[in-house]
């Protein structure tokens, strides 16, 4: 399948690749446009686009439901193609769109030439929880985690689509690491749920970090200084342990 990022094509068995389907900018602004100006986004940022579906008889891998974790009876994998100048601001409304517009868990992959972007919605979550982060070909560690291999089947499809989010929340730890790391590491994590509560306490408390840094330029009062500094010293520690109970620092 030419349309799909040929970087990520390694994370599909050629089985489901072979059941691709194109999917055309007519149907994409039938099912995905909301406001005025969507369906023009879709023409001019979208430059192909496919859907193929990962099954028990299109990869092998058995289904999952449950009434607490949702039905994965079957994942969806949407590939396209974007024109070269679209913008990041272009990108993360496609990515809403089609999140909204396709009711089934939903790896999403927009190949923009120097990046792919990936997003991930599990169907029936509200869009606040669409986790999104950028591949790049540098990245080895990541490719590997996700690559398909027949040895490494996971038991069933709810744990592929756990698979893929611990792998965009690894790439999203590496490229908003905090601002007293200089280099984080791709290290995946053992469940989504874990994961994000760590890039959610990672971001809260790098938050308090640059506020912190933020006063300290400011303040010329000894004290006020002293104390800040001491503040930040706690925070960087917290940070670092932080990342070291989760095995992502030595």
């Amino acid at each position: 399948m030419a349309d799909f990022p040929t970087v990520l094509t390694g994370m599909l068995p050629d089985s489901a690749l072979r059941m691709g389907v194109r999917l055309s900018k007519e149907l994409l602004r039938k099912h995905a446009a909301r406001v005025k100006g969507d369906k023009a986004l879709i023409d001019a940022a979208v430059s192909s686009a496919w859907v193929t579906t990962l099954r028990h008889d299109t990869c092998g891998v058995a289904p999952y439901k449950s009434e607490t974790e949702g039905d994965f009876s079957e994942l969806l994998v949407v590939g396209v193609q974007a024109h070269t100048e679209i913008t990041p601001a272009q990108i993360a409304r496609l990515q809403q769109l089609i999140h909204i517009a396709v009711q089934y868990p939903l790896l999403l992959a927009v190949d923009a030439g120097n990046a792919v972007y990936l997003s991930l919605l599990q169907q029936g979550a509200p869009l606040e929880a669409l986790l999104r982060a950028q591949a790049l070909p540098t990245v080895p560690e990541f490719f590997c985690y996700v690559a398909w291999q027949q040895e490494a089947r996971p038991p069933h499809l709810m744990a592929l689509f756990h698979r893929w989010a611990c792998a965009l929340h690894a790439l999203a730890l590496m490229q908003n690491k905090p601002a007293v790391c200089a280099d984080l590491p791709f290290v995946p994590l053992d469940s989504p749920l874990v994961a994000a509560q760590l890039v959610a306490d990672l971001h809260r408390l790098n938050q308090e970090w640059k506020a912190v840094s933020q006063d300290l330029k400011k303040t010329t009062n000894p004290q006020q200084r002293i104390t800040l500094s001491k503040k930040l010293r706690h925070l960087g520690i917290q940070i670092y342990q932080l990342l070291q109970i989760h095995n992502i620092l030595p």
